[in-house]
């Protein structure tokens, strides 16, 4: 009796050790099949992510291309309108130009005018010493005097005619090229306000693509350390289960490409 129980424990303890390594094999089985999970997990959120980074590249790109070739629009348009303004900025010195020529020629004019109207003042004053002569006998005082104011009257006001109409000519001149020189700075200037605007949500919509750039990229990186450390795990835990990567694992497994980062534009 006493031999059968000496013999019956050493099986027991064998028993006991094959059922504890059995029972720690299935654990970590089961550690093994959710780390494999957790892994394709991170595998395929890699690649929804890579696809993703991809869009939004080609987006900043058509983005890009969109806004240089806008800004090369506009620097076409901004030259057009600089000769645009040159050449109006001629037109309008030719015309001030022919004006101060009117007004020159006015002038002249209103000197010979004044020059006809001495002269016939002269003739006049003649004509009246003359008649004074006459009158002197006859002594009209009255018909002299009546006589006299007509003739400054007429002197006043061919005058006045003559100023009025010179003041009005350089009046008109100087309104018609201030009108003209400020409309057309207010046109310019709306429309350059019009495409600054439309510059500068073309550059916010850039930015933003930028932005949400940077974090898939960074997201991107975090994944991508967490499944070389699942994968670090894996090796210390399974040595012997552990089988080599296929090259077309190796290939989701390499580390992340160096994008270019793109900086955010800003409207000078």
């Amino acid at each position: 009796m006493a031999n059968k129980k000496n013999t019956s424990k050493p099986q027991e303890d064998v028993n006991a050790s094959s059922g504890g390594e059995s029972q720690r094999e299935i654990l970590l089985q089961m550690e093994y099949d959710t780390l494999r999970g957790n892994l394709g997990s991170l595998k395929m959120k890699v690649e929804q992510l890579r696809k993703e980074n991809e869009f939004l590249q080609n987006e900043v790109s058509l983005t890009q291309v969109e806004s240089e070739q806008f800004i090369s629009f506009l620097s076409q348009t901004q030259e057009k309108r600089q000769a645009a303004i040159a050449t109006r900025s001629d037109r309008s010195h030719e015309e001030l130009q022919d004006l101060q020529r009117q007004r020159k020629n006015m002038q002249e004019k209103h000197k010979e005018q004044a020059s006809g109207v001495q002269r016939e003042i002269m003739q006049m004053q003649n004509q009246l010493a003359k008649l004074n002569n006459e009158i002197a006998d006859l002594k009209d005082v009255k018909t002299l005097v009546a006589l006299k104011g007509d003739f400054l009257k007429k002197k006043i006001t061919c005058d006045k005619e003559a100023q009025e109409n010179l003041r009005a000519l350089m009046v008109s001149a100087d309104e018609m090229a201030s009108q003209s020189l400020v409309s057309y700075m207010t046109e310019v200037f709306n429309e350059n306000k019009r495409v600054r605007e439309v510059l500068e949500s073309l550059l916010q919509r850039v930015n933003i693509l930028l932005r949400q750039q940077e974090t898939l990229l960074t997201h991107r990186r975090q994944l991508l350390l967490e499944q070389k450390h699942v994968q670090k795990l894996i090796a210390q835990r399974f040595p012997q289960s552990s089988k080599p990567l296929s090259p077309k694992q190796r290939n989701h497994t390499k580390p992340p490409e160096k994008h270019q980062q793109l900086k955010p534009v800003q409207l000078q």
